[in-house]
């Protein structure tokens, strides 16, 4: 599996609230996503790795769902 297709399937099970990003395991991962642990570190290289991944994507969709001047957001040209 892609490493692109890997992390969107992570990330809904983060999204959903069933993957502790805090408490992440290889182990546990790979079971998820029905793989080894050595696809897990292939494509990531580590842990934290993966884990600071899915925190930039969490980061990334929570910055694209901000209104932009415009938008029905007055106060945000108020400044």
């Amino acid at each position: 599996m892609a490493k692109g297709k890997l992390l969107d399937v992570l990330y809904g099970e983060l999204r959903e609230g069933r993957l502790p990003l805090d408490s992440l395991r290889a182990r546990e991962v790979a079971e998820r996503l029905g793989q080894s642990t050595t696809v897990i570190y292939h494509h990531w290289g580590s842990m934290a790795q993966l884990r600071a991944e899915l925190a930039q994507r969490s980061v990334q969709e929570l910055v694209a769902s901000l209104p932009t001047p415009g938008e029905g957001a007055p106060w945000l040209t108020a400044f």
